[in-house]
């Protein structure tokens, strides 16, 4: 959910003049929201390559309007992507892939990476866990706070291991109805 302005009409504006007010500092809340977006995204494409990963990216989504907050949607970003940059620091291809797709009913964020070897369903049930990290001590919160976020608003969210060209990946993912 984006910010939204409350207008307090108590200055003798129309209703016309007060919708068009709102409708202007909303659109304007919404590209400050598309804008930390991007800078977000920027600032950890440029940490993902300078630790030696190639970035491919789409980028699909107008508003990203829906009922989770947009601070959220980025925190979710950050854990995926950096356990994303982590898990590739021993891997011979490092590859970041982000996808963020919208359409009318949903939003899709998803990112994924070579991983090495086929993970197994018994193991990724484990990721979900509070405190299980595969890094080393005193770790292993990101997913488990995902995990929190997508079911506080009602979200899909999935990790699934596959292989893209012969190559296995893991992937994460988080669908938003709007």
């Amino acid at each position: 959910m984006f910010p939204y302005a409350y207008i307090k009409n108590n200055l003798g504006f129309s209703e016309y003049e007060t919708a068009q007010i709102r409708y202007f500092i909303n659109t304007i809340l919404s590209e400050m929201s598309k804008l930390i977006l991007i800078g977000f995204l920027y600032s950890k494409f440029l940490y993902a390559e300078s630790m030696g990963c190639e970035v491919d990216y789409t980028i699909r989504a107008g508003t990203l309007s829906c009922a989770m907050p947009y601070f959220r949607i980025i925190e979710i970003l950050g854990i995926f992507i950096d356990n994303a940059i982590e898990a590739q620091m021993e891997q011979e291809e490092k590859l970041l892939e982000v996808e963020i797709l919208e359409d009318a009913a949903l939003i899709c964020i998803e990112v994924r990476n070579p991983c090495g070897e086929a993970i197994p369903n018994s193991r990724i049930q484990k990721f979900l866990q509070e405190g299980f990290s595969t890094k080393g001590a005193d770790r292993g919160r990101g997913l488990s706070n995902v995990t929190n976020i997508t079911r506080e608003y009602g979200a899909g969210f999935y990790i699934r291991s596959t292989e893209y060209n012969e190559i296995p990946y893991i992937v994460f993912k988080v669908i938003i109805n709007k």
